[in-house]
């Protein structure tokens, strides 16, 4: 398996929906290296994002708690309550860091074997809680940041309901 920092995805990001992320994704798939994967990719990569830094946070919140029960289980004392031991705080999240990124490897050697080497994701309307952890989980991230207009934003949006058929009850 290859190291998550290691990898170099392209990440095509925006705020907002509707701001040209899929404009983008065809272009550069349209080069004959390039595979840059939808939203789908995306929203998995932002939610185990989103869910190791709250997940840091809390077992940050707890070491306190943590760190006397393990301390003393490692020098033979478990007669104690132990239920809380866990592993300290940085083994515990590079581990969940690798379980959460390891699927990636498979997009990118997915895209390799398909001679298609320049990879990554779309990810439009983006959770600003999740771009600081993509970026210390990704430091060689290729990054492409889209901004448009709110206006332009909600004309678009507009523009597309109107092609989706209103569904009529009968």
């Amino acid at each position: 398996m290859i190291d998550p920092g290691e990898i170099s995805p392209v990440i095509v990001i925006s705020p907002l929906q509707r701001s040209g992320t899929t404009l983008i994704q065809r272009l550069l798939c349209s080069a004959p290296n390039a595979l840059i994967y939808g939203d789908t990719v995306g929203q998995e990569i932002e939610f185990f994002a989103k869910y190791g830094m709250a997940r840091g946070q809390m077992i940050g919140f707890q070491q306190s708690q943590f760190t006397p029960i393990r301390q003393a289980v490692l020098r033979g004392d478990v007669s104690d309550f132990i239920t809380p031991l866990a592993p300290t705080i940085e083994t515990y999240i590079a581990g969940f860091r690798a379980a959460a990124t390891a699927w990636l490897d498979g997009c990118h050697r997915e895209a390799v074997e398909v001679n298609r080497p320049v990879w990554g994701w779309k990810l439009a309307g983006a959770d600003a809680t999740a771009i600081p952890i993509l970026a210390e989980w990704f430091p060689k991230a290729r990054w492409i940041w889209i901004e448009r207009d709110i206006i332009d934003c909600l004309r678009s949006a507009k523009a597309a309901l109107s092609l989706v058929p209103l569904l009529k009850p009968e």
